[in-house]
């Protein structure tokens, strides 16, 4: 929950993808800040560094696309 509410209020939002790992698979990141401070991540499963970015990205808009209560404020103080 936590992770979906950071998404929702950064604009700070970055993915990425790592690998290829022994076989050949990729992993996929998303982060945020100037620090790439990880806040999800995949296994390496995805074959090609865009399929891992892309899967990232989905995320993303999937989480900003969705109807969420924020308990804990966390998008006031993300915008500070």
């Amino acid at each position: 929950m936590l992770s979906a509410l950071t998404i929702r209020g950064r604009d700070d939002i970055k993915t990425m993808a790592t690998g290829p790992d022994d076989d050949g698979k990729y992993a996929g990141w998303i982060m945020y800040g100037e620090r790439f401070e990880p806040l999800v991540s995949t296994r390496p499963i995805y074959d090609s560094e865009e399929q891992a970015t892309q899967a990232m990205q989905d995320i993303i808009d999937e989480v900003r696309g969705m109807e969420l209560e924020d308990p804990f404020n966390v998008a006031d103080r993300a915008a500070e």
